[in-house]
């Protein structure tokens, strides 16, 4: 599954957006010529709407997450050398053969993915590939580490939201049908007040929140997981041992470590030369009759009775020598490379995405269900115009920055837990982590709304105006925090992750 991840993640969400843009498109055209004056009014009632622009995207993500590189197997794609495989396991003489010529296959390598597991570090064939890359390569960023976890967490969480979307909508939608037939909704919808357009905001928000609830639930028990796994991986760094390491066939062993040293004795690097010059009296120079090729020099360099009176490092010494570069530089950039959440901003996204296929078909496609002729008065607003404004709005500021946010947001709540003990309280706190975190988000938008309609209302306001600053200073600092600031998100991840070490 953490393969179809980092090969087909992204095929799969190309397939799902093309398609829903094309189905939209499809039913668009198909009720442009009914007799409403809008399309969108033919399409309120229609019960092909939610089948064709959020399900039938969502089967196309999961076709592609999981067998995209079966269907694109005839389109340019990487090379992918797997240790295991492509190494003779059986001819001891191949095996060698393979050993030697494993910097070969990794210096043309652009990147190397690692499957981490709690047993990574203690495998020496797999610190033999990282030493090995991480020599070759100037960017210690090509190595790339993956938690089982996030597979499976982006996963679970697109179906939560796929289930919110699917079947918490149109429960909210028959009874906001019946609330609105009441005359106290009635008349608070035709008022001005500043509380009214609040309280119209948070009745519209009641289904954000109980749609985001299952997805962010989901989301809080996933990072418990990451931050045990976090833990013992920065444990596994701070104290990596090379000569500590578990080896299958106990005769691999030499090879292996000899390997590992060839990558930090430093025989290989070009010896320093000065270039001088002689008057004619020294006559010619003398001839080197040692006809060897420079290899054979470097080799013999690496014997043992030549090496221990060069200055050049023992086998045990660069074995220390790793040891200290797995624990300080690649470490330094693993964990700046992973950040606070292990995400970066559009995984974070995309992990709502039945909720974007969801708001272009019912806000762009339907009308909110109720007509584009009545959807202007029911806000308030003079025209259409001003409510594809006010949308356009509204929904940068959520696919921005709030669903974005919902993921560090569970991430550093699962962090002020978990000095606690184990146990049922430990848990009880989690389980209350996404709607707390649903609860949030749903009233950021609500205020959100409620300022942004009382300015196209009403015009220019100083209550508006300061609410809309506010959620924008505040979303803006926990926005950087999470996505931008890398020395605090580092220093963050460190601690937290160190301190939740089991």
């Amino acid at each position: 599954m953490v393969l179809c991840f980092d090969f087909n993640f992204d095929r799969a969400v190309v397939a799902s957006v093309a398609t829903c843009l094309l189905s939209s498109m499809s039913l668009y055209l198909s009720a442009a010529g009914d007799q409403s004056h809008y399309a969108q009014d033919a399409l309120a009632t229609s019960a092909w709407v939610l089948p064709l622009t959020v399900d039938l995207p969502m089967v196309v993500f999961l076709m592609f997450f999981f067998f995209g590189h079966v269907v694109a197997k005839d389109l340019p794609a990487s090379t992918v050398w797997l240790d295991k495989a492509c190494i003779n396991q059986v001819e001891l003489d191949e095996k060698q053969l393979a050993i030697a010529a494993l910097p070969d296959f990794l210096k043309q390598s652009s990147r190397v993915l690692v499957l981490w597991d709690e047993t990574y570090f203690s495998r020496l064939w797999c610190n033999l590939e990282m030493a090995t890359f991480a020599k070759s390569h100037s960017n210690p960023g090509g190595i790339r580490i993956l938690s089982s976890w996030v597979a499976v967490w982006l996963l679970c969480s697109l179906l939560s939201a796929w289930f919110g979307v699917r079947f918490a909508w149109p429960w909210y939608m028959t009874i906001k049908d019946t609330v609105e037939q009441s005359s106290v909704v009635s008349s608070m919808l035709t008022t001005r007040t500043a509380f009214d357009f609040i309280a119209n905001a948070i009745v519209g928000c009641i289904p954000i929140f109980v749609c985001q609830m299952p997805e962010n639930t989901v989301a809080a028990f996933a990072f418990t997981y990451k931050v045990r796994q976090n833990g013992i991986m920065l444990e596994h760094f701070a104290n990596f041992d090379v000569r500590a390491a578990q080896c299958t066939l106990s005769s691999d062993r030499p090879a292996l470590y000899d390997q590992i040293a060839r990558l930090f004795d430093g025989i290989d690097e070009a010896p320093i030369s000065i270039e001088f010059g002689a008057s004619e009296s020294f006559g010619e120079p003398l001839r080197m009759l040692d006809t060897r090729e420079p290899s054979d020099h470097v080799e013999l360099l690496r014997s043992s009775g030549l090496r221990g009176i060069t200055s050049y490092p023992s086998q045990d010494e660069c074995l220390v020598m790793f040891n200290e570069y797995v624990r300080t530089e690649l470490r330094s950039q693993i964990v700046a490379d992973l950040g606070p959440t292990q995400l970066r901003w559009n995984l974070a996204l995309l992990s709502f995405l039945p909720h974007l296929f969801w708001s272009v078909e019912f806000e762009y496609l339907q009308c909110e269900q109720a007509g584009c002729a009545v959807l202007p008065k029911l806000y308030g607003l003079g025209s259409l115009t001003k409510y594809w404004l006010l949308m356009t709005i509204l929904l940068s500021y959520i696919w921005g920055v709030l669903l974005p946010l919902s993921c560090p947001a569970s991430f550093w709540l699962v962090n002020a837990i978990s000095p606690h003990e184990g146990g049922p309280f430990r848990w009880l706190l989690t389980l209350l982590i996404g709607p707390f975190v649903s609860l949030c988000s749903a009233l950021a938008q609500a205020l959100f709304w409620a300022a942004a309609s009382e300015l196209l209302v009403k015009g220019c306001c100083t209550l508006p105006l300061l609410v809309l600053l506010l959620l924008f200073s505040v979303s803006a600092l926990l926005w950087k925090a999470a996505f931008l600031d890398a020395n605090w998100t580092r220093k963050l991840s460190t601690r937290a992750c160190m301190r939740c070490t089991p």
